[in-house]
């Protein structure tokens, strides 16, 4: 269809229409995804949960955990190119945290891909793509970094959502000197 050559032209060329879809992308993060930004929030004053909202995690996770596994070990790849050596980290965030062997999460209804989960949820999502990363960077022969499973957060170690505060970033620092250090 000639239509859709034209948009698809006008999409990948235009400044007009790259400066929409960027304007766009704001306003739904700042509308939609209240999750991110840089807003402090207290997450001691939330609510939290121990109970997960769905077990379903390897059916809703699979799309996603396919094409992420594709673009690491992709991304590796050009990394090699480059002379350079993969570095793969684990992520956490903010919605969840381990005490011993218990997972507590944010009892908030949190959007993902049309489904609602929870705090706990989001920790066992979280657990598919980082095994997923490690997967993928054992594949690669990158440097496999399992943050995730090796340190624990706590809510009080965030500014917001997603930031660490001070003692979260000390908690870093602590963790890759001691994980890089014999690396490098």
């Amino acid at each position: 269809d000639d239509r859709q050559g034209w948009f698809h032209t006008i999409e990948k060329n235009s400044i007009v229409y790259h400066v929409f879809r960027t304007i766009r992308g704001m306003l739904r993060v700042r509308y939609d995804y209240t999750l991110l930004g840089h807003v402090r929030v207290d997450l001691a004053k939330k609510n939290w949960t121990d109970k997960a909202s769905r077990s379903d995690y390897a059916t809703l996770m699979e799309k996603r955990r396919v094409a992420y596994h594709r673009r690491l070990v992709s991304l590796a790849k050009r990394i090699k190119t480059l002379g350079a050596q993969p570095i793969f980290v684990s992520q956490v965030f903010s919605a969840y945290y381990r005490d011993g062997g218990k997972i507590t999460g944010l009892d908030e209804e949190i959007k993902y891909e049309g489904h609602i989960v929870n705090g706990v949820d989001v920790y066992h999502m979280f657990g598919i793509l980082n095994e997923t990363m490690m997967d993928a960077c054992k594949a690669s022969g990158g440097v496999c970094i399992d943050l995730a499973s090796e340190i624990d957060f706590k809510p009080s170690d965030f500014y917001d959502y997603v930031h660490p505060n001070n003692q979260g970033t000390q908690k870093l620092a602590d963790y890759f000197t001691r994980k890089l250090t014999p690396i490098f």
